[in-house]
């Protein structure tokens, strides 16, 4: 006999569903202290909500909707993003994960939305299902200046400063507009290692971060800004970086961008993001050094 398949729109806050988060953590058990920290720190998603494939009535699969604002050239626009794509490994190779696609991509049609963006380890899956991936720009170290006489620190990233949060505005370096709520959840869901979150100031004042973690003998930067014209910021915080890491190596990226029109029954009436954006490449490139954020 074959099981009974249903899709749901979990109403409760993502952070409150266990049996949701549990599908996710057994999935991804490399994730677990970071899920841990999280919890701990009483965090939540921004504007996060779940979607179930239940097997038998158990959740056997979820996905995340992200709703986020990101700038383009001509002002911010509105994405639709999926995350944490997770099914149970033992209910794999079922379908379940591309029917919760399919719904996660019809409700954000019936938002407005007109894409839908992800990041994942397996393009060739999602291929599959109609998305395409999108070519980044290539990661390359700044050159090297001069900066003997400035103040390289080490940031507590249990409390990102708000100076840092100002140049991450400021600066222009960052996809996404990110709101209090972003910055919160930020700080909660660690992405980098501690050790390897550092700012460089020039007489007092911050020109620039970089957030990195280590991935074998190399390690991977999260997140790196910088004022204008100062891009030397970015060079002495990576060296340091490295240096603390005892590699030479910066990694790309482990994931791929992936997009997939949307055909949504009627316009919002807001700046949605389109496929036409990425026609050229990345619409936010001239405001990103590296990395573009993750969703």
């Amino acid at each position: 006999m074959g099981m009974t398949v249903t899709i749901e729109i979990c109403p409760a806050a993502l952070e409150r569903n266990a049996e949701v988060l549990a599908v996710i953590e057994r999935a991804n058990p490399h994730l677990s202290r970071r899920f841990l920290r999280f919890r701990e720190s009483g965090a939540r998603w921004h504007d996060a909500i779940a979607i179930t494939a239940n097997a038998d009535e158990v959740i056997a699969s979820a996905a995340v909707i992200f709703r986020r604002a990101v700038w383009t050239p001509s002002g911010p626009a509105l994405l639709g993003g999926i995350g944490a794509v997770a099914t149970l490994p033992e209910m794999r190779c079922r379908g379940l994960a591309t029917a919760l696609l399919a719904e996660c991509e019809a409700f954000l049609a019936s938002e407005g939305y007109e894409l839908a963006v992800l990041f994942c380890s397996i393009p060739p899956f999602y291929e599959r299902q109609g998305w395409r991936p999108v070519v980044e720009p290539e990661l390359r170290l700044p050159a090297s200046a001069d900066v003997s006489g400035w103040d390289l620190r080490c940031i507590n990233m249990n409390s990102i400063p708000d100076d840092i949060r100002t140049l991450y505005s400021s600066a222009a370096t960052g996809a996404l507009v990110r709101d209090s709520g972003i910055w919160h959840e930020y700080s909660a869901w660690i992405r980098e290692d501690p050790d390897l979150f550092w700012a460089a100031f020039d007489n007092g004042c911050l020109r620039g971060y970089a957030r990195a973690r280590r991935s074998g003998d190399a390690i991977e930067v999260v997140e790196a800004t910088c004022a204008p014209s100062y891009e030397m910021a970015l060079s002495a915080l990576l060296r340091k970086q490295l240096t603390i890491a005892s590699t030479s190596t910066l990694l790309r990226p482990s994931t791929t961008m992936m997009i997939k029109p949307l055909f949504p029954a009627c316009r919002s009436g807001r700046r949605m993001l389109t496929a036409g954006d990425f026609e050229k490449g990345l619409p936010w490139r001239s405001r990103t050094w590296w990395p573009i954020d993750r969703f």
